[in-house]
Formats: structure tokens, sequence, C-alpha cells
């Protein structure tokens, strides 16, 4: 029988409700729960331009005060990448709080409860944190035209969807003949559920890109890290109008 003395009980109340970045947890104390970790980049622009020095910090919500992981700046470039790590009993629950003052032409001494933030909520893949799941694999070709002519240079991202934020796989563009091939894996519980985003500007002069979404067939989808067969959508006429083609201005 373990004997937990009350006055340890109440000092380990006390430093949860005390809670801060510094603050050590329970389970941390006890050694319970397994150690999970998070990743998140990006890059920042206001009004079309890098967005420098802009801070950022990931948190782990917690039920009353969220657990700082890791603060960063983004660089000249406005790009960023913050990670960190946490034991927890149960899946951890990161978000990522971003800190600017793009338009914002205050005087006052901004203190960070007065900036504007952007909240974004980041769903940790408890399949790639705990190794659950297994690795599926999926590749796909085809050739751009436009205008009869090939259409070369055109940007492809083959993606994951997911319910929030899709997951890239793999980026390239067509070469001078208009062909491509694009491939990535994930690990899953689930069947993966690849799509193709095509990103070109044939007879469009607009400062944006037109989108065309392919969505991949199941049973193109390979079990390992090496596609089995690859989905070849043949020849693709960019000049043609397709059903749920969009404008992009952030690809």
């Amino acid at each position: 029988m373990v004997t937990i003395s009350l006055a340890v009980l109440l000092f380990l109340s006390r430093t949860i409700l005390a809670q801060n970045s510094n603050d050590i947890v329970v389970k941390n104390l006890l050694g319970i729960g397994s150690t999970q970790s998070v990743a998140v980049s990006g890059r920042l622009i206001c009004n079309g331009r890098p967005a420098a020095n802009i801070k950022l910090k990931l948190y782990e919500n917690e039920i009353m005060f969220d657990r700082l992981i890791e603060e960063g700046r983004t660089d000249g470039n406005g790009q960023f990448r913050v990670t960190g790590s946490k034991r927890e009993i149960t899946t951890i629950d990161p978000k990522l709080n971003v800190y600017h003052k793009c338009n914002y032409n205050g005087t006052q001494t901004m203190s960070s409860s007065t900036y504007f933030f952007l909240l974004f909520a980041l769903i940790s893949s408890t399949t790639a944190l705990l190794g659950i799941g297994r690795t599926q694999s999926v590749a796909v070709s085809g050739r751009l035209i436009c205008n009869g002519q090939p259409a070369s240079g055109v940007k492809l991202k083959l993606y994951e969807k997911e319910s929030t934020f899709d997951v890239l796989l793999e980026e390239a563009t067509s070469d001078s003949n208009g062909q491509f091939r694009l491939s990535g894996s994930k690990t899953e519980i689930s069947t993966i559920d690849p799509k193709l985003n095509i990103y070109h500007k044939c007879n469009y002069n607009g400062l944006c890109y037109k989108k065309i979404g392919i969505t991949i067939p199941d049973n193109y989808v390979s079990s390992g890290k090496t596609p089995g067969k690859t989905y070849d959508i043949g020849t693709l006429n960019l000049a043609n109008q397709y059903s749920g083609q969009t404008t992009d201005c952030l690809n």
C-alpha cells in the first residue's frame, strides 16, 4: 500500500492552482503518462510583405492555465517553426498564439494581453505521436496543357485531407512537357484521404491563381511508404472550367 502525506497533496494542489510555464504538474512528478511532442511551422505576411519578428507562443491547453511549451519569433522572411514536448496521460491539446500589430497603429505601450492575436487550434496527430496506425502511401501523375500547349512550371501540391488543416505530403511543379508525378506517405488508423491541388494561371491574368482540386480514389492508396500503384489523371486542359475550381492567393 502506498502512503501519501496529506501535506504533500496540499502542496501539489497549490502547485497546480499556481501553475505557470515553470510549474511541474502531478503527472510529471509521479512519472505518469507518455512524453508527446508537437511542431508547427508557417509564414506570416502583412499587406503582401513578410511579417518579421512576430512573437509566437506554443501552448498546451489545460483546464485552468495553459502551459507554455515554446516561444519564438518569425525570421526576416516571416517564416517560423516552434516545437515542444510535454508528458500527459491523455493526448496533449496544443495551440499556437500569434501576437501581431499588422494594420494596427496604437501608440500605447503594448502588453501581451492587449496585442491582437490569432489562435490556431493545432490538432496533434495521435497516430504520429504514439506510433498508432499504419503507414500508407499514394502517388499521382499526369500531364497539364493550356490552349493545346504543355503547361510547364505549374505548382502542384499533394495533401492528405484532415478535418481542420490538410497535411502536405509533397509539392512539385510540372516539367517542360507539362508532366508531373507526386507521391507521399502518412501514418493513420483509417485509410488516408489524399487529394491533388493544381495552381495555375492558364488564361488568367489576376494576381492570384486558379486552383483545381482532384480527389484520389481510396483504391490507389497503398500500404507502406512506397506506393504500389500510381493514379494517372491523364492529360488535363487547364483552359477548361472544372466543377469546384476556385481562386487561391495563399498557396
